[in-house]
């Protein structure tokens, strides 16, 4: 936050000020902005995370700023991956495609081996055929995406963050995330050779409009 530009990070009475703020205030706003500029001023303080995930639970103001935020900070932490899985799938009111791109970029981020395949495997569930054929710029345009369409929405955001957990697993990993089984090659899978001989694409060099669905994984 620009507001914080010049304090020192670690500066105790900041810190206990920014921790009343986002303890003891009655208005929501307020408990945010001072759990974000927290954030900033003491990174990793636990008290930051444990206040976003309540306010995105209970927030239909501005949740989608909210789970941003937590996103960004929380990326490597369990809870607030639940808590987010749990806001991707019960939204039910929409944003521009600038705060779907910033929720969804974040997960490019993401490096938990067991985090990407619960990702993985919670959010396809909500990917709609109809609507898994817009590249990058179409996603990032909002095209076709009506704001009052909550499940059209919420089909290119799931979709959007699988693509993203997907760069960072392995095809192995990635595979039995989205079948539930283990591949059924060599178990040097990665191996260049053995990808061309089983027609599989390398770790996976998958592009937007032609994301995996179950007949396009080899068994």
């Amino acid at each position: 936050m620009s507001i914080f530009r010049g304090i020192e990070v670690g500066d105790e009475l900041v810190i206990a000020a920014l921790t009343r703020l986002t303890q003891r205030s009655q208005r929501r706003s307020n408990r945010y902005a001072a759990a974000e500029a927290l954030g900033v001023v003491d990174p990793g303080n636990s008290l930051v995370i444990a206040t976003l995930i309540e306010l995105l639970e209970s927030d239909d103001w501005f949740p989608w700023s909210i789970a941003q935020e937590l996103a960004s900070v929380g990326i490597s932490d369990e809870k607030a991956i639940a808590a987010l899985l749990k806001f991707v799938q019960t939204f039910q009111r929409t944003s521009d495609h600038r705060d779907r791109q910033r929720l969804t970029n974040c997960f490019k981020h993401l490096k938990s081996r067991e985090l990407l395949t619960k990702v993985a495997q919670e959010l396809k569930s909500y990917l709609n055929p109809k609507r898994a054929d817009l590249n990058d710029d179409e996603f990032e345009s909002g095209a076709c995406l009506e704001w009052e369409d909550v499940e059209g929405v919420r089909s290119e955001v799931a979709y959007q963050i699988i693509w993203n957990c997907a760069q960072n697993m392995s095809y192995p990993d990635f595979y039995q995330a989205w079948t539930g089984e283990q591949p059924k090659l060599d178990a040097r899978l990665e191996e260049p050779r053995l990808l061309r001989e089983a027609k599989l694409p390398l770790n996976p060099p998958l592009q937007p409009n032609t994301f995996p669905t179950n007949s396009l994984i080899v068994a």
